[in-house]
């Protein structure tokens, strides 16, 4: 025993000998006492290397900055040796984005004068895709070589392989497309770095080296092999690995493995491994069977695993077990039941349904769970056990599954700690896009330590929990689309970390309470879609909004009063206050007041004239006065904004005509001035807005001809809208051009001539993919008025997917072109109202799309095509006052329409028409006649069949009836069967119909 002890404490001795003098060797001169004046050629060498790099003048600090004087060993990551002075350290690296150095060109060789430099950092840094220079093979004393995330590029030196000493060699790299990739065509020179301890070649291509592991086999002191996203697949790593027993950690991951290679099997010491983003599939396979003892980290996220064997229930020394983005289906794995120690699990974006085990709430150790994007549905028990039983719990996501019910349970409600935690570590908690209900229990204003409180779309009810204003350290809050009601707790003021808080789209009433005027650090604030009717902006005089959402709410106030208060607000870029009771006029000299770039005040009781310096707001992306009572012409400014993509200008009292000054837009992509007084022609000026996506002039006076350049110039164009102007002339056969249409509406205008017959090259109709997302727009929040299905429809949430074409309401003539009907995309086709003659084209039972055709009050001719009936789709047809003539279509839909639709046609005839078609009056003639002729009755016949008819009644009503008046028992249980029978039908037809009401209500 006394030898072992002895052994044991000159063992422990050495080791803290050794470590004193590895501190001593890399000890930098700067942070010691020691005023050593380094060797003089070393100096200069170092001075040389600095001129490789140029000097940002923008940064507040560069480092290289300190390399001045003969002290060279204290400029900053300058590290000499204690007792000769020799620069053994050189450490430039960049950890900071604003801290990057970047090289003139080539990186002077001087450095190959540091004959003892052993550590040498250059990461973080921008080379500027150079290759590794040549000369670092030569620096034969480094242990350590850090060129990670350097931008270094080309083919790696195999003079590397001469840096024998190298322990640590990192050349790992993040590639991005354009950029020129480090890669290695030779990587036998790996084999001769026999004291590598630590390789990091992640986003390095290693398509080349085939006999990868073949190479990395010869490297008796491996702890950590990193090659992340190198382009290996099952020919790399299938060679042999076992040699390297003692490595500990082992990086595959973003390659395209296929098969876990056998050799996983025998490195019983790995403790970390990462396969995730490979192309694995299957069960988790069984070579981690042997890493029960070791392996504290896996993961293998992003695959295709589709079950987790039981045995895996035997690695319990797991910590941290990544499986997202698997295909993981049923329960949560009962082989998991088991790893009690686990600290992170994270099982989300997979196919996990049923509920969520009671056994989970017993890993006492949890410090990170993930479960979010799978189809649980409920909880065994609630959330509540995991959340305020696990101390050490700082993250719970569940986000994006099927929970119903009641998250924190019924026992929510109480107070106390059930536990005994005495603090609580919970930094995240996201119940987000469930369908959790209930109140929202005040216990959860214990965990003081919580960052992230995000329940967005779920169905909680009642108050906001006023304890919840005791969470200091909040930085976001997202209640948002529950049935939240009350008011906004006064104390919310006390979130001073908060820098986002959603609360939109619930029931909160009230004030906007002058507490959040607090909250210096916020920097976007959703109070949309509420009830709040007041608002003190005097009280928010220190908050510096970036994003400020007060729309579909019952404010009320002047735009001037909070245009005034914006104007303070310099760092405000986002405003809308849309859907208000917002009146007053918009000040003169808004445009100096507000640097904004989102401007939304549609729908509110603004009135007075269009202010010329909203043309001086240079920020601005999008402009929305929409649905207000603005007045006057529309300025004729520069407009100074480079960046304008959205005017909208709708629904207002607007005279006068486009200015010309729109048209130096070059940036917009959507201009909506429909429903004003505006009159004139389209300005020859907006030719110079091609980038033009909608463009809605309808409602209003304008007239002239539809410009043909519109077709040449709106290549990008989805939605134009003229409807219900004074156009003359006709349509122009250039926009057959606007390839990208998808709402072609020119109704109720004065347009003459025919439909272009190249009105089928509209591809985007034949086919919808669904109008192009703008960059700065939600398209739920734009809408566009269609008359579709005999109506005016205002189309929102679903405008991206209407196709649509009205030419109603004009004077066109002639046929309708064949073409047409290979838009085989139209949601509806409108034609009525018009001059139009000639028969339906034959092929528009080919338009499977439509749900909505008009073609009412023309002169069209001919039969209805019977293809017609195969548009199964359709719901509203409308046929009536033109010359149709012949039988009507007697299949599907047909049969629903009302005889209206077919009015003013004298000459269509079938059911459910008045008119009987001359072919079925003759068929029906023909068989009477050859009844008459093939069979005539007698007199005789008749009364024989007349008497057998009278005999046959009489027996069966006497056989049955006189049974019953006679036989009492049989007559009682007849009429209760009858009864009976007439009950369950009863029943029957009431369930039926309740459910039918049910879905009719949910519909």
């Amino acid at each position: 025993m006394a030898s072992c002890y002895l052994t044991a404490r000159l063992v422990i001795f050495v080791v803290v000998f050794l470590f004193i003098n590895e501190i001593a060797q890399f000890c930098l001169c700067a942070n010691s006492t020691n005023t050593l004046v380094c060797i003089e050629t070393e100096r200069q060498a170092l001075l040389k290397f600095k001129q490789s790099f140029k000097k940002d003048p923008s940064s507040s600090r560069y480092r290289l900055s300190s390399w001045k004087g003969n002290h060279c060993c204290q400029w900053e990551g300058v590290g000499c040796n204690f007792s000769t002075a020799h620069v053994i350290k050189l450490d430039i690296s960049s950890k900071d984005i604003d801290d990057v150095l970047e090289t003139q060109g080539v990186i002077n060789s001087s450095l190959q004068e540091l004959e003892y430099l052993s550590y040498l950092d250059l990461s973080g840094n921008n080379f500027q895709a150079t290759p590794i220079p040549m000369f670092f093979g030569s620096l034969k004393q480094l242990r350590y070589l850090n060129l990670s995330s350097s931008q270094f590029g080309g083919r790696v030196p195999i003079n590397l392989g001469n840096l024998t000493n190298l322990r640590v060699l990192d050349l790992s790299t993040v590639y991005s497309s354009g950029q020129l990739q480090l890669f290695v065509d030779d990587i036998d020179w790996i084999s001769q770095l026999s004291s590598l301890q630590h390789l990091d070649m992640s986003g390095v291509s290693l398509l080349k080296a085939k006999n990868l592991m073949q190479v990395l086999n010869m490297l008796p002191s491996l702890l950590q092999l990193r090659l992340h996203d190198c382009g290996l697949d099952d020919i790399h790593v299938g060679n042999d690995f076992q040699n390297v027993t003692s490595i500990r950690v082992l990086d595959l991951s973003s390659n395209d493995i296929h098969l876990v290679p056998l050799w996983f099997g025998k490195l019983k010491n790995l403790e970390y491994v990462n396969l995730a983003s490979n192309s694995l599939s299957g069960p988790i396979p069984n070579v981690f069977q042997n890493m029960t003892d070791s392996i504290r980290e896996l993961e293998l996220s992003d695959n295709s695993f589709d079950s987790v064997p039981l045995w895996f229930g035997k690695l319990i020394s797991l910590v941290h077990l990544n499986l997202a983005f698997n295909r993981l289906k049923g329960p949560i794995p009962k082989a998991l039941q088991n790893m009690t120690d686990i600290r992170i699990l994270d099982v989300s974006h997979n196919n996990l349904s049923s509920s969520i085990p009671m056994w989970l709430s017993t890993f006492k150790r949890l410090v990170h769970v993930n479960l979010a994007s799978n189809n649980f549905t409920s909880i065994e028990g609630s959330l509540t056990p995991i959340l305020r039983d696990n101390c050490e719990l700082k993250s719970l996501v569940v986000s994006e599954n099927n929970f119903h019910g009641e998250a924190f349970g019924q026992h929510s409600r109480g107070q106390g700690n059930s536990s005994g935690c005495i603090r609580y570590d919970l930094e995240e908690l996201d119940l987000s896009t469930n369908k959790f209900n209930g109140s929202l229990p005040s216990w959860l204003g214990q965990f003081k330590n919580l960052k992230l409180l995000d329940l967005d779309w779920n169905a909680f009810y009642g108050p906001i929990p006023p304890s919840i204003g005791n969470l200091s350290n909040l930085t976001r809050l997202d209640l948002s689309e529950n049935d939240l009601s009350g008011t906004i707790p006064d104390n919310f003021g006390q979130l001073v970390n908060v820098q986002i808080m959603d609360l939109s789209n619930n029931n909160l009433s009230g004030m906007i309470p002058d507490s959040l005027g607090q909250l210096v650090n916020i920097q976007t604030l959703d109070l949309s879609h509420n009830s709040l009717n007041e608002v003190s902006l005097e009280s928010f005089g220190n908050v510096k909004l970036q994003i400020m959402d007060f729309s579909y709410n019952s404010l009320k106030g002047t735009i001037s009063a909070i245009s005034k208060w914006f104007s303070r607000r310099v760092q405000t870029s986002y405003l809308d206050i849309s859907s208000n009771l917002i009146n007053g006029t918009i000040p003169e000299n808004i445009g100096y007041m507000m640097p904004l770039q989102y401007l939304l005040v549609a729908d509110n009781k603004i009135e007075g004239s269009i202010p010329n310096s909203l043309c001086e707001i240079e920020t601005l992306y999008i402009l929305d006065l929409s649905r207000n009572k603005l007045s006057g012409s529309i300025p004729n400014c520069v407009w100074k904004g480079n960046s304008l993509d959205l005017i909208d200008l709708s629904f207002n009292e607007l005279t006068g005509g486009i200015p010309n000054s729109i048209g130096n837009i070059s940036t917009l992509e959507w201009l909506h001035l429909n429903k004003n007084n505006l009159h004139g022609d389209i300005p020859l000026a907006l030719k110079n807005c091609k980038e033009l996506i909608i463009l809605d002039l309808g409602e209003n006076q304008l007239s002239g001809t539809i410009p043909s350049w519109m077709g040449e110039t709106f290549l990008s164009l989805q939605i134009l809208r003229l409807r219900q102007n004074k156009f003359t002339g006709d349509i122009p056969s250039q926009l057959c051009q606007l390839l990208e249409l998808q709402i072609l509406d020119l109704g109720d205008n004065n347009l003459i001539g025919s439909i272009p017959h190249c009105i089928g090259d509209l591809t985007r109709m034949r086919s919808p993919k669904g109008l192009t997302e703008l960059p700065f727009t939600d398209w739920n929040k734009e809408d566009v008025n269609q008359v579709i299905k005999g109506r005016e429809l205002d189309y929102a949430n679903n405008l991206k997917y209407v196709v649509n074409m009205d030419l109603s309401s004009n004077n066109l003539v002639g046929a309708i072109p064949d073409e047409l009907t290979t838009l085989s995309g139209l949601f509806g086709l409108n034609l009525s109202h018009n001059h139009f003659v000639g028969e339906i084209p034959s092929k528009i039972g080919e338009m499977h799309s439509l749900e909505s055709l008009d073609f009412c009050d023309n002169q069209l001719s001919g039969s209805i095509p019977k293809t017609m009936s195969t548009l199964t789709s359709l719901a509203h047809l409308n046929l009536s006052y033109n010359k149709f003539s012949g039988p009507i279509p007697q299949d599907n839909q047909f049969i629903t329409f009302d005889t209206s639709i077919y009015a003013g046609n004298p000459n269509l005839c079938g059911d459910p028409l008045p008119n009987r078609c001359p072919g079925d009056h003759e068929s029906s003639q023909k068989n009477v006649g050859a009844n008459d002729e093939d069979g005539k009755e007698t007199k005789t016949e008749k009364v024989l069949f007349y008497l057998v008819i009278a005999m046959g009644f009489a027996s069966g009503f006497w056989g049955f009836v006189g049974v019953l008046f006679f036989m009492k028992s049989w007559r009682h249980a007849y009429f209760q069967y009858i009864d009976d029978a007439v009950d369950n039908m009863y029943v029957k037809i009431a369930v039926k119909v309740a459910r039918m009401k049910k879905r009719m209500e949910r519909k």
